[in-house]
């Protein structure tokens, strides 16, 4: 009978008192339906699906690609920056290079959708090593695959296609070798031992967390020579340990031998961590502290799920042996205490969960990789807890998931197929087409039009924008220099962050020093999307005689500065009719304005540009009616003008005119302004 209770973990078969089986929760689940057994298994894919799909604006994704495509295209590898007219030739730390190779392989053999496609098969298997890791430590199936679905449900807004994804499938199967080592029996698990070659041979090219890597296996081996100090038994052999001590030294070496930076790769890490100013980047802030992405209400709902788990199960423990001295029949109390990893494994969940738990309230970037480190160590313990309930309530408790995994199965599968309906299916504008991977990265909120008017044009301007939207810049418009990218800690140095900051965030005060960057810099151009960030700086451009608008949409303005090599290009261009432009009216402005501002100038073309514009949008009259008017006055045509604006009045004023009232009004009174004008005497003409 002893025997039996130990191996069990409940009474055997046919024990005197043993209570009946009124129904499904009560049973021993091997006489469960089969039906039943296949409600937790779908509750992970269900959970999976719903985790891969995270859709948000990734301008790593497009770093990546660009520089996959640069280091494929170069007979030499390419440790210089390119990309920018700020720092030109300053050498450009590229931890993510075999990530950035491996995505731009797919992108250019297997085409966009590749890419999209290949980052959800390395989020599911993230998802299956968790599970694997946690099975293998807690040996229970069921714990394994309740816990990992909730994982794949918090972590969907960390897997965007970008190196960090790669660097947490790495994690995971570091910590499955991990796992594999703690829960081993009398026979050893060579091959998990082995699957540290590849993991910490490719970790250091594919993402700059490699130093974790090394430092987790460091306090593996740690954890391992603490019980053998104290004349304990550790979860792995002598032989064991020596062999991943000279797997790490052996890929520490080799890896800072294959890095084209050598030892420089092991130490650019320490940039950010020792930097304030990088550490502002949203996803560098702690949980607690308000930033509009990433999110972190899973991150304190998972946690609470945790922590709340196992206080109930610490409560159920305590009820049922109110009054009692000895364990509940079938528990062996310290078995269910100690797990059989021994004190090697409760030295290195202590360590996995308060070093994971401190790195994600430092940075929510760390989130992500808090799940990978706590879960299997989380979910063993509450294993072992649940040990010293009796069969009975441990029976409730795995049939009542159990039973709820049917209707948490369809729950999460209805709400992947609206993600995917609502945020990928539909939720784009109208007209132009976009692939998979530009929709699970949100593409549609780049300036496309803009790119596409640098790369129709072979355009190669000194261009300010911002962060975020110029890692699309880089990919979709090569020749195009930007002020700075999402390479920040690689290739910046703080002051110029700050001055990024400074241009983005002014005071009046302040406009002075705003062109007095810009223009030490050497910036051609300002490309602003709506009015979003950079709406004070698009205020003062415009307030700016230097500056003037060539491309206005909605989401798009760029300004051109005078004097500038690249604007006397443009007009020259412009003049032969060799530029390609977007067809809308806000453009015909401004090749009005480029073709008046040049040095040679056209103004019968400009007039005829900002006739047009206004004839297809007549709310572009505010803007266009003072610059015809000035024009045609100053060109000897103050009759043309005056003539033009009586028949704009009458226009207007007609009642089939579909403008707002304040609109309507606005444009009556800017036409009568500009008539008074033209009524003036003329002057001499240029």
């Amino acid at each position: 009978m002893g025997k039996s209770v130990r191996q069990t973990g409940r009474p055997s078969a046919g024990r005197a008192g043993s209570p009946a089986a009124p129904s499904v929760a009560l049973r021993p689940a091997q006489e469960w339906p089969a039906w039943l057994h296949v409600g937790l298994p779908l509750f992970f894919l269900a959970c999976a699906a719903y985790g891969v799909l995270d859709v948000h604006y990734s301008t790593d994704t497009w770093i990546g690609l660009a520089a996959g495509r640069d280091i494929l295209a170069q007979p030499t590898f390419p440790k210089t920056d390119t990309w920018t007219y700020t720092f030109p030739g300053r050498t450009w730390i590229n931890q993510n290079w075999l990530s950035h190779m491996f995505s731009w392989w797919l992108y250019d053999r297997l085409g966009a959708n590749a890419v999209a496609i290949g980052t959800w098969v390395v989020d599911i298997a993230i998802f299956t090593l968790v599970l694997v890791a946690t099975r293998l430590r807690c040996g229970s199936w069921r714990a394994a695959a309740l816990s990992a679905a909730l994982v794949a449900l918090a972590t969907r807004d960390w897997l965007s296609p970008r190196p960090a994804t790669i660097q947490l499938l790495l994690l995971a199967l570091l910590w499955l070798s991990f796992s594999a080592l703690l829960s081993q029996g009398a026979r050893p698990r060579w091959w998990a031992i082995l699957l540290l070659v590849p993991v910490l041979l490719v970790w250091p090219h594919t993402h700059g967390s490699f130093v974790f890597g090394y430092a987790a296996t460091g306090g593996f081996l740690l954890c391992a020579l603490v019980p053998v100090v104290f004349g304990r038994q550790a979860a792995i052999s002598r032989g064991q340990g020596a062999v991943i001590v000279g797997i790490a030294l052996v890929t520490a070496v080799l890896s800072m031998a294959l890095s084209p930076y050598g030892v420089e790769n092991l130490t650019h890490p320490l940039v950010v961590a020792e930097s304030q100013v990088f550490r502002q980047v949203n996803e560098w802030l702690p949980p607690f502290r308000s930033a509009p992405f990433p999110p972190v209400g899973s991150f304190w709902g998972l946690l609470g799920t945790a922590l709340g788990c196992v206080l109930v199960v610490l409560l159920l423990r305590a009820w049922e042996r109110r009054g009692k001295t000895d364990a509940p029949p079938g528990v062996n109390a310290r078995a269910a205490t100690i797990p059989r990893a021994g004190w090697q494994g409760l030295l290195f969940d202590l360590g996995a969960v308060a070093i994971g738990l401190g790195m994600a309230m430092s940075a929510r970037r760390f989130i992500a990789l808090f799940y990978v480190l706590a879960t299997p160590a989380v979910v063993t313990w509450l294993v072992r807890l649940g040990h010293g309930l009796s069969a009975n309530s441990r029976r409730r408790v795995v049939g009542g998931l159990t039973l709820l995994a049917w209707p948490g199965a369809a729950l999460v599968a209805y709400l992947a197929v609206a993600r995917i309906y609502e945020d990928i299916a539909t939720g784009f504008p109208s007209g132009p087409h976009f692939n998979l991977l530009e929709r699970v990265t949100r593409a549609d909120q780049s300036s496309r039009d803009a790119a596409e008017f640098f790369r129709r044009n072979g355009l190669q301007p000194n261009l300010f924008t911002e962060w975020p939207l110029a890692g699309a810049l880089l990919f979709d418009a090569p020749g195009v220099r930007v002020f700075i990218d999402g390479r920040a800690q690689q290739l910046f140095p703080e002051k110029h962050v700050l001055k990024y900051c400074a241009l983005l965030e002014f005071k009046d005060a302040d406009e002075p020093n705003v062109f007095k960057i810009l223009d030490e810099c050497g910036t051609d151009a300002v490309l602003a999307q709506g009015a979003e960030i950079l709406g004070r700086l698009t205020a003062a451009l415009d307030r700016n005689p230097r500056w003037f608008r060539i491309i206005d949409t909605p989401r798009c303005h760029l300004f051109v500065a005078r004097g500038t090599a690249f604007a006397a290009d443009l007009g020259r261009r412009e003049h032969a009719g060799e530029l390609w432009w977007p067809d809308t009216p806000e453009t015909m402005v401004g090749r009005g304005r480029l073709l008046i501002l040049s040095d040679a100038k056209d103004w019968r073309r400009a007039v005829e540009f900002w006739q047009s514009a206004v004839a297809q949008r007549p709310e572009l009259g505010l803007v266009c009616y003072g610059t015809i008017t000035a024009v045609l006055v100053q060109a000897g045509r103050a009759e043309e003008a005056r003539a033009y604006l009586q028949s704009e009045r009458t226009k207007v004023s007609q009642v089939g005119v579909a403008l707002a009232e304040r609109e309507h009004n606005r444009l009556l009174a800017e036409i009568d302004r500009c008539a008074g004008l033209a009524a003036r005497p003329a002057p001499v003409p240029p």
